[in-house]
């Protein structure tokens, strides 16, 4: 029996297809990748997570860090005036927080959508400034009561974060770090870094967000996060991100992002001592680099490094407070270097 005219030519064309294809892009063609959170019912994993910061001030507020939350001291008298007076001198505040989790699968409900339990298991924190100092005591901090405190959290197929929830525990740690504080907006700052919406930019910091398409090395995908709130290491802001998937090994995948950050100009950061507040527009730019499990969609190690920059708007300061107070200027600077890496069991 003879083939049809038809059966000759898809044949033909087929041929042609084959022969122009070489052997990378045959490799290409079948090599298409699904990145998503895929866990297990009762899962249990653990990360250290090391967040290193040098915070460059154009003026010295002594003790001043969004990482360290802590102001020793307080401002009356002589000595109040004498550190009003001393705003406009330069100071650089070296910080370097250690966090180590622990996690846990609670549920997962028939669209993926995964609860998991977090749990605080390890906290160090440490800070100089550029004499030398420390500005801190992290021995005697309430912070320390952070270890052993747990929360649960949602988090789907996609890697996005929500429904943080913790109990009050965050406020009894809030309330003790007050106590030791000038208060630089502590009311605010400290909710936002130990609250629910603090929490939930730490965790969306530790899992990354991926696409729903089929990706194939050198493919990528974006996506966009919002910080409400102070966080540890994060400011508030938006964070537009272009991510790659750079290449795969084995069952583990080498990712790539690409950040700019800017913030909501009607929503700045606010800081100050007392009336004396300055609000504070931040822009920057994050790069990260990767690597992921493809078969559970969990990081093994991810490094971020962020630069970012905080603008004063200057405050206005009373007349009778202008002989006694030079006005600061000139722009902070954040360098954040974040390293995250699963722990084996």
């Amino acid at each position: 029996m003879k083939a049809s005219p038809l059966v000759w030519s898809t044949a033909l064309v087929s041929a042609l297809l084959l022969n122009s294809c070489t052997p990378n892009t045959l490799n290409q063609i079948a090599q298409t990748f699904r990145l998503a959170m895929k866990l297990q019912n009762g899962e249990a994993f653990r990360y250290q997570q090391q967040i290193d910061q040098k915070l460059t001030l154009p003026f010295n507020i002594p003790g001043v860090s969004p990482t360290s939350l802590a102001i020793p001291g307080s401002f009356t008298g002589i000595d109040g005036l004498q550190a009003l007076q001393n705003l406009a001198n330069p100071t650089v505040i070296n910080t370097q927080l250690n966090l180590n989790y622990a996690f846990r699968v609670q549920l997962i409900d028939a669209d993926g959508l995964t609860t998991l339990q977090m749990t605080y298991q390890g906290l160090t924190l440490n800070g100089k400034r550029n004499d030398n100092s420390e500005i801190f005591n992290l021995t005697e901090s309430p912070l320390r009561a952070l270890e052993g405190q747990s929360l649960t959290f949602k988090i789907d197929a996609l890697g996005a974060i929500s429904d943080v929830q913790g109990g009050d525990w965050w406020k009894q740690i809030s309330l003790g770090l007050r106590t030791q504080q000038l208060g630089i907006n502590t009311s605010t700052m400290l909710e936002g870094v130990l609250g629910p919406e603090g929490q939930k930019a730490l965790l969306q910091s530790i899992f990354p967000r991926y696409s729903n398409q089929s990706l194939t090395p050198g493919t990528g995908w974006r996506s966009e996060t919002k910080v409400e709130q102070v966080n540890f290491g994060y400011l508030p802001s938006t964070w537009e991100s272009a991510w790659t998937f750079v290449s795969q090994a084995q069952q583990n995948a080498k990712i790539e992002k690409k950040t700019t950050i800017t913030a909501d100009p009607e929503k700045p950061l606010s800081i100050g001592i007392g009336p004396l507040q300055m609000q504070l527009d931040v822009a920057g730019d994050e790069s990260t680099e990767g690597e992921v499990e493809m078969l559970t969609g969990l990081p093994i190690t991810t490094v971020n490094q962020q630069n970012l920059t905080l603008t004063p708007r200057l405050p206005e300061i009373p007349d009778f407070l202008k002989p006694l107070v030079p006005i600061p200027n000139g722009t902070i600077r954040m360098e954040n270097r974040i390293s995250l890496k699963l722990l084996d069991d």
